[in-house]
């Protein structure tokens, strides 16, 4: 497989049809059609259902559609990045954490003035996982639970990936005024205590599962559960309902410009531990070593 099938493919989709995507890369209808077919037998599945009108992407196409995209801007990217720029760019793949937006927003106006190219990027742990290991990221921000531990540290071995722990942080129930909890004066709380309430489970639309991890809601939860992509979503669905979103929040961090709280949930099994993947044999770039820096700072502030 070659990064211009990818392109070929994305065209076609974006297209809507072979005929269009033939005129615009300016290859014949034939050899754009054998290209998608090798293409799906070097994926072993279907990408498009061939229809009498024209073509349908398959669930797996789709799938293959936004990880294609990601793929290829990133290349893109790297195509364009002079010997002069790599030494003043940092890029993060991120599950979503507070402490490591907080801390790249900190890495932002401390480089404010100067030549500098920062990404973060939220997405699930294999998506991460493989963007470290494969040089798309230089740094990523993990959250690993201990009953999934030696998995983890497994599958970071097979890629030649070492893990950075800083912090060990309980899971915080999010609510806003409309969950009662909001106005019970609890230091914390029990997973029993949360059950009842609505769980929002943030998800990554170009992954092939969620961004956080599954802890038992979809079952339990008796007033159902929400799926969103979108975090500044979540957080307006929090403060207006009475759903729950729980994360790896220190104090007041999450709740900047809603009215939320975090209350620390009381389970060793939702114990935390924050932090960050790079690969063994890749050295930190300066900018990523202050990065670390910020973010171990703020992963350990004192918390009340």
């Amino acid at each position: 497989m070659r990064i211009e099938q990818l392109e070929q493919f994305i065209v076609v989709v974006d297209e809507g049809s072979l005929s269009e995507a033939s005129r615009k890369l300016f290859v014949s209808r034939s050899s754009l059609s054998m290209a998608m077919k090798t293409l799906e037998e070097d994926l072993g599945a279907p990408l498009f259902e061939r229809m009498a009108k024209g073509i349908m992407l398959t669930e797996f196409g789709v799938k293959t559609y936004y990880q294609a995209k990601d793929i290829c801007d990133r290349v893109a990217h790297l195509k364009g990045l002079s010997e002069s720029k790599l030494g003043s760019t940092l890029t993060v793949a991120s599950l979503y954490s507070a402490v490591a937006n907080d801390a790249f927003a900190e890495l932002c106006i401390s480089r404010e003035g100067k030549n500098a190219n920062l990404f973060i990027e939220e997405v699930g742990v294999n998506e991460i996982i493989g963007y470290v290991s494969e040089g798309f990221a230089d740094l990523g921000i993990v959250s690993v639970f201990p009953e999934s531990a030696e998995i983890f540290k497994r599958m970071l071995a097979e890629k030649n990936l070492e893990y950075h722990e800083v912090a060990t942080i309980p899971m915080h129930a999010i609510v806003g005024p409309k969950n009662p909890l909001y106005h019970s004066g609890l230091k914390s709380v029990k997973l029993a205590d949360i059950r009842e309430y609505p769980h929002i489970e943030q998800y990554s639309p170009h992954a092939y599962h969620t961004m956080g991890f599954d802890f038992g809601f979809e079952n339990q939860s008796v007033k159902g559960n929400i799926k969103v992509s979108d975090i500044g979503l979540a957080k307006y669905i929090v403060a207006n309902t009475d759903a729950i979103l729980l994360n790896t929040t220190i104090e007041n961090m999450y709740e900047k410009g809603y009215d939320c709280d975090a209350i620390p949930v009381e389970d060793e099994s939702m114990l935390t531990g924050l932090g960050w993947i790079k690969h063994s044999q890749r050295k930190l770039t300066p900018l990523a070593e202050d990065f670390v820096e910020i973010f171990s700072k703020k992963a350990t502030e004192k918390r009340d």
